[in-house]
């Protein structure tokens, strides 16, 4: 499933990261189509390449969609109110879109190995600096150019004319659904904490110190760390860790330092610059999590990062790491968490940890209650139903004061769809008899 939550921007960040505060709410349910049975064309590419493009166009396509009171309402003031429960007059904008680098490549049309915000390429992606903003105005003035020169083109023809180009695009779509809003993907697009920060270092970090000292002896390490409160213990180690949650990458964080402080495996000068790599970009993800950052932090942070890179060939040194070089493109995202920072605030507001927890109750929970056929109208009508008992649960909640009433747990164990009712008495539970109906 492909589902998209919404958030506001007015709501305190301590609250939205709380899964049961409902401070997001499903907005959609993406189709997820392979095709694959489909012949495109006579040419064999052609037929291998145009699922992807046809599935990158789908996603457009259906945000488009949910996108569209944005674009139509851009102009039109609205009184809201702020954090500070004053009225402002505002203008509702598309303020983050959080996603991993897979789905933000998607979102701005960039090929892969391409900074989806700025305009780095594959070579550029070791370096420590970023490049100027791949704007949505230019990314728009291309495509127009090219329909306007290539009008009769079928959809392969035109992404093979835009990536001929050489900017970076990938031409699978000629509308994003983003057009027309007053933002652009390089604005809109938030690094994620999760995944460009906490699966870095345990994607590529860890590997790198797995080459460097070993997995016997990162285990052992772990294992003989003392039980302090606060910290987890491993007592069977780390190598063994599979479907690593973003609590347990932070919980590995905590002690990687002095683990690998003293590397009794490297010579000494090795050692030092194994340990000043892992300190400074431990330093640096720690500092992005700060709730409040100054600009004194910021050059802490930006500081941490340039040591990192003056210390990282040691890892393609001693062999740990295959490739003779760093052209890794969450590596080349760390910068632009500064870029967000100045632009929207801090970059513990944006992190997907919170809204993937949430496809426990919006997408598995309702799945698991359906009879596994028509799954999507039965889940969007067991998470409606829901939704109006949480609401009716306030409001008893609100009329009666002094009396805290808990919003009361919907366990459905035969199809939703016998919910879809405004009368109380076909609300009923259907007797044993009834069958599910047919597929």
């Amino acid at each position: 499933m492909h589902p998209v939550y919404l958030s506001l921007g007015n709501i305190h960040k301590g609250l939205r990261r709380k899964r049961n505060s409902k401070a997001w709410l499903l907005l959609a349910k993406l189709p997820t189509g392979r095709f694959r049975q489909t012949q495109f064309g006579p040419g064999k590419v052609e037929n291998v390449k145009m699922p992807g493009i046809l599935r990158q166009r789908l996603f457009h396509h259906c945000m488009r969609i949910v996108l569209e009171p944005l674009r139509a309402n851009h102009h039109i003031y609205r009184d809201m109110v702020g954090p500070d429960s004053k009225l402002r007059r505002c203008v509702a904008v598309l303020m983050a879109w959080i996603a991993d680098l897979e789905e933000q490549l998607m979102i701005a049309g960039v090929m892969n190995f391409h900074c989806p915000v700025c305009l780095a390429t594959k070579k550029d992606l070791g370096d420590p600096e970023c490049f100027c903003f791949r704007t949505g105005e230019w990314i728009l003035h291309i495509y127009s150019l090219l329909r306007a020169k290539y009008p009769s083109a079928t959809t392969y023809e035109f992404r093979n004319a835009v990536r001929s180009l050489g900017v970076g695009l990938s031409g699978c779509t000629e509308e994003p659904c983003w057009e027309g809003l007053l933002l652009g993907p390089e604005r809109f697009i938030k690094q994620d904490l999760l995944h460009g920060s906490h699966k870095f270092i345990w994607d590529h970090l860890m590997t790198w110190l797995t080459g460097t000292l070993g997995s016997q002896e990162i285990d052992s390490r772990y294992r003989a760390q003392p039980p302090m409160n606060g910290v987890r213990h491993f007592p069977d180690g780390i190598s063994k860790l599979s479907q690593v949650s973003g609590r347990e990458h932070r919980e590995v964080q905590k002690v990687l330092v002095p683990l690998v402080y003293t590397a009794h495996n490297t010579p000494d000068h090795d050692s030092h610059h194994v340990v000043m790599s892992t300190r400074s970009l431990v330093d640096y993800v720690y500092l992005a999590q700060s709730p409040v950052l100054s600009e004194s932090d910021i050059d802490r942070m930006r500081e941490a990062l340039l040591c990192f890179h003056a210390h990282k060939n040691i890892f393609i040194i001693n062999g740990s790491r295959e490739l003779e070089n760093f052209h890794i493109p969450k590596l080349h995202a760390l910068p632009h968490l500064i870029d967000d920072t100045r632009r929207s605030g801090t970059p513990d507001n944006f992190s997907t940890e919170t809204p993937e927890s949430l496809h426990i109750e919006s997408c598995k929970e309702p799945y698991r209650a359906s009879n596994k056929r028509d799954v999507d109208e039965q889940i969007l009508n067991f998470l409606t139903i829901k939704e109006k008992i949480s609401l009716r649960a306030s409001y008893e909640s609100w009329k009666l004061p002094g009396k805290r009433l808990e919003a009361p747990s919907v366990r459905i164990f035969y199809p939703a769809r016998y919910f879809v009712a405004t009368d109380r008495s076909h609300m009923a539970r259907p007797s044993p008899q009834v069958k599910s109906p047919p597929p």
